[in-house]
């Protein structure tokens, strides 16, 4: 058992998904990163075999889910009540969500209100008050998505009879409470740790020991295996620089786990209203 043991390592993690400058570590300490990964928000570095490995969730994807979701069930007019930062979880989700609603044949329309519920409240009120209101919204957050229901509480407006809501994250004893209890899209925290601490086991014991910058598993620092490099040059510059993508590709596979954000179906979500 873990508990039992003594764990030379670090998983290092942020509650809301992001990119992060590094603490200064030991250089041979094992690192795994959870819900993170390292770089600049405005500037990221392109991954290499040097990045430490990493678990995320799925922004992307479950994001399409809540947008599939409510197309599924006839919503036309549907809104996503985003962030106004530029962390990863929000520039991911604006990409699932719009990525789906274009591929439904309808123009995304996203409001950038904030990850708070008094955001949400602000944002649900203006969107309510227009002359043709959404029937869905699809929030950033579960706290963004209690925000509009309150404000849909205020406004006289039915969840979800006249408005069906789908929030994000699943919060611990939060999302189910709320009136009605939220449909809403999984952040997997225990899947993500468990394979944290999983990957940082093998790196501790050996089996998947992290790479230095020289190069890859296997392979010296240009990717080159044997031969002059001064009489191959070019005839196999093409075929390098493939190889060299394709082994940077298979070793982020390997290294950088992505983890399915599901669907919790509850009870604010229905049929859209008819016109």
């Amino acid at each position: 058992m873990l508990a039992e043991r003594q764990v030379d390592g670090l998983v290092y993690g942020s509650m809301g998904r992001t990119r992060i400058a590094l603490p200064v570590l030991p250089p041979d300490m094992p690192l795994v990163l959870m819900n993170c990964e390292e770089g600049d928000l405005e500037a990221p570095a392109p991954w290499t075999a040097a990045s430490p490995p990493a678990v995320i969730p799925d922004d992307v994807q479950g994001a399409r889910r809540a947008a599939r979701r409510l197309l599924e069930v006839g919503h036309r007019r549907i809104v996503m009540v985003s962030g106004k930062d530029h962390s990863v979880a929000t520039r991911e989700r604006e990409e699932g969500f719009a990525a789906e609603i274009t591929a439904a044949g309808l123009v995304p329309r996203i409001v950038r209100a904030g990850w708070e519920m008094d955001d949400g409240h602000r944002a649900g009120a203006a969107l309510l008050a227009e002359d043709e209101p959404p029937t869905a919204l699809f929030c950033i957050r579960d706290r963004v998505a209690a925000g509009a229901i309150h404000a849909a509480a205020l406004a006289g407006v039915r969840v979800p009879e006249d408005l069906s809501v789908i929030g994000f994250d699943d919060e611990d004893f939060f999302a189910e409470v709320l009136t009605p209890p939220l449909t809403t899209i999984a952040l997997p925290h225990q899947e993500m740790g468990r394979r944290a601490m999983t990957m940082l086991l093998d790196l501790v014991e050996g089996a998947g020991s992290h790479v230095g910058a020289g190069g890859g598993p296997g392979g010296s620092a240009d990717g080159m295996v044997g031969g002059s490099a001064d009489a191959t040059a070019d005839a196999t510059a093409d075929a390098t620089v493939d190889a060299t993508a394709d082994r940077t590709a298979d070793e982020q596979r390997a290294r950088v786990v992505v983890v399915e954000c599901p669907l919790v179906e509850r009870s604010s979500v229905a049929r859209a209203p008819e016109a």
